[in-house]
């Protein structure tokens, strides 16, 4: 697998020191990392996607900048080698290539509307995502997908999360709109979602 290397600790420094009210003015409200605990909504009609729990950290999200945007990333998109071997055990569980992985592992910037409630997240790939949020609380993020442009048909490729999700789900409950898909994460430190997506890589390459 190629080598992808970013300074995570660059990211978790810029992060340290979120939580006063001052902070609370520079700081996007969903500054932090965040491990996703469901995936449900209204794409899915009333029930939920039959997706493994011990799957649900593939979606785990991180933002990191100042005012009304910054840099976003799915989780492990920088440093691929800090959980080795995951994108080779999905793509043995899923179907979707290890290049499929790395492609849906993606990073690039984000906005923030916080009058409309809304977060798009433009990628490298070129797809543009945005969604609204909900913070119940400090701890918890819910994210509603609003809208999704861009490159993510591209043959061969995972660029959209649906792509994800269906690899999830298997041939016989696949689902064809992004819209209205509800994420639910809990706020946590790279070190517990990184030790999330290897436990991944273990079970996946066992199964």
């Amino acid at each position: 697998m190629k080598k992808i290397v970013f300074p995570l600790m660059l990211i978790v420094g810029l992060l340290v020191g979120t939580t006063s009210c001052k902070d609370k003015d520079i700081y996007p409200p969903m500054t932090g990392y965040w491990m996703c605990e469901g995936i449900g909504g209204t794409a899915f009609g009333a029930t939920t996607p039959n997706i493994d729990s011990k799957y649900l950290a593939v979606f785990s999200v991180a933002y990191v900048g100042v005012l009304n945007g910054g840099y976003y990333t799915r989780v492990g998109a920088q440093d691929l080698t800090s959980v080795a071997g995951l994108a080779s055990s999905l793509s043995t569980h899923t179907g979707l290539s290890e290049q499929s992985w790395e492609n849906y592992f993606s990073y690039g910037s984000f906005t923030v509307d916080e009058a409309n409630q809304t977060v798009t997240h433009t990628l490298k790939n070129g797809e543009v995502e945005t969604f609204y949020y909900e913070m119940p609380d400090e701890t918890t993020l819910k994210l509603t997908t609003q809208s999704v442009s861009g490159t993510g048909n591209i043959s061969g490729t995972a660029n959209t999360v649906i792509n994800v999700i269906n690899a999830f789900l298997g041939d016989d409950k696949q689902i064809s709109t992004n819209v209205g898909v509800v994420y639910t994460y809990k706020k946590k430190n790279v070190t517990e979602i990184l030790s999330a997506l290897k436990n991944i890589a273990s079970t996946s390459a066992s199964e």
